[in-house]
């Protein structure tokens, strides 16, 4: 039976954890838009460094939220970053 407190996706990270990265990937990307790229990265880069604070204090889900939180901050360099520095 599922917990109906806390609803969690297949690979364990609760749901409200991944509204989270993506909510920031909307800021992150809006941002962008209107031309400030590099506040984008940092709003991404700040939850980068709290699922690395996670993933080091062996939360359950630590790694795999790690993983997403990183593939989030690539893709955004590369869509975002990757141009302004060619």
């Amino acid at each position: 039976m599922k917990s109906s407190t806390r609803s969690k996706t297949r690979r364990g990270i609760p749901d409200y954890e991944l509204n989270v990265l993506m909510l920031a990937e909307t800021e992150a990307m809006d941002l962008a838009e209107q031309g400030k790229v590099m506040e984008g990265y940092y709003c991404l880069i700040a939850g980068l460094e709290r699922a690395r604070e996670d993933a080091a204090s062996s939360q359950p889900t630590g790694d795999e939220f790690l993983r997403q939180w990183q593939a989030a901050v690539d893709g955004y360099c590369k869509r975002n970053v990757g141009p302004l520095i060619r």
